[in-house]
């Protein structure tokens, strides 16, 4: 029990670490914000201690060990204004045994932001045709399972094509491009998550911000099956500005139908009013439907709608740039 108490504590304490703050954050890739998959967002995007799926690498990569040999996620959010701006997602994951021992997980996973159809004119204002914007993070990354531990790591990658001019992180070894997670089971149904991922420049005088958090779930299933019965996550999430809590739950009324609310980036610390702008609470809703073709193949169908509550929950309903939604489809 001491060496337990004495791991959780230096956990924490890396994760609430001060960092070197000498340098600006660009924000770059900020569709980053929107999370990943509906069903996760749907929950207030508080899932680093419960994702076990092929999001997982974008979570908390220690969830790629998890009891599905295949895992695919493909996931599309839709903004309420602007109809030539995309953003897409996808992921896959397969985990298995190696040496009959060690639950090994792999993961690869994309996320993008693209606007088409930018109009373009030389310095004579003569019309050359049309090009695009687009930026994406591309991430691999692999998980172990040591007894009720997990732990994982992802890479990142990043590649920006602004108007025909095409820029991408270097592939080399480099901690600021790693995101670690941890994931560990206390007793059934109680599980404590970690995820970090430091403040990374990923191309020159341009940041990736940083995300540090700590979570813990709890997840009850129905009567004596595997079959979920309600998930619930909470996570604390350090920003370089400060802190923020998100929590969600889903609960599932019949067995192939999910119901899912949640609440995320409630500030608990720090963040003046010009930067909580780039952490705007938000209030999520969410749906989910899965259909088993066999005991080995399951599809599954979420939607989610999030919804701004900066500077009022009033305001921001009148306001369309403060709520998207997001579809995703999952086959395991």
């Amino acid at each position: 029990m001491k060496s337990i108490i004495i791991q959780i504590t230096l956990i924490i304490s890396v994760l609430f670490s001060q960092e070197n703050q000498s340098e600006s954050t660009m924000g770059i890739a900020s569709f980053l914000k929107r999370g990943f998959s509906a069903r996760w967002a749907g929950m207030g995007g508080g899932p680093v201690a419960l994702v076990n799926d092929a999001t997982s690498i974008y979570w908390n990569p220690a969830g790629l060990v998890n009891g599905k040999n295949f895992q695919i996620n493909l996931s599309r959010v839709n903004e309420t204004v602007f109809s030539d701006l995309q953003f897409n997602q996808a992921a896959i994951s397969f985990s298995n045994y190696l040496f009959r021992k060690y639950h090994l997980g792999i993961g690869l996973g994309y996320l993008d932001a693209r606007v088409g159809g930018i109009d373009l004119y030389d310095i004579d204002g003569n019309y050359q045709g049309t090009s695009q914007y687009s930026e994406a993070i591309i991430l691999g990354g692999v998980a172990l399972s040591l007894g009720e531990l997990k732990i994982g790591f992802s890479h990142i990658n990043y590649i920006v094509d602004n108007l025909g001019m095409s820029q991408s992180t270097t592939m080399k070894t480099k901690k600021d491009y790693i995101m670690l997670g941890l994931q560990y089971y206390i007793i059934k149904g109680l599980n404590v998550g970690v995820s970090i991922r430091n403040k990374a420049e990923l191309l020159p005088n341009e940041y990736l911000t940083s995300e540090r958090k700590i979570g813990m779930s709890y997840t009850r299933n129905r009567g004596r099956s595997d079959d979920d019965w309600i998930n619930f996550g909470l996570d604390i999430k350090k920003v370089e500005y400060g802190g923020l809590l998100s929590s969600g739950i889903e609960y599932f009324p019949f067995k192939n139908v999910a119901v899912r609310t949640g609440i995320s980036n409630m500030k608990i610390m720090g963040l003046s009013d010009d930067k909580i702008l780039d952490y705007r609470q938000k209030l999520s809703f969410g749906i989910g439907y899965a259909y088993a073709f066999s005991d080995k193949f399951r599809i599954r169908l979420s939607a989610s709608i999030s919804q701004h509550l900066y500077p009022s929950f009033k305001e921001s309903l009148l306001d369309p740039f403060s709520r998207n939604t997001l579809i995703s489809i999952s086959i395991d």
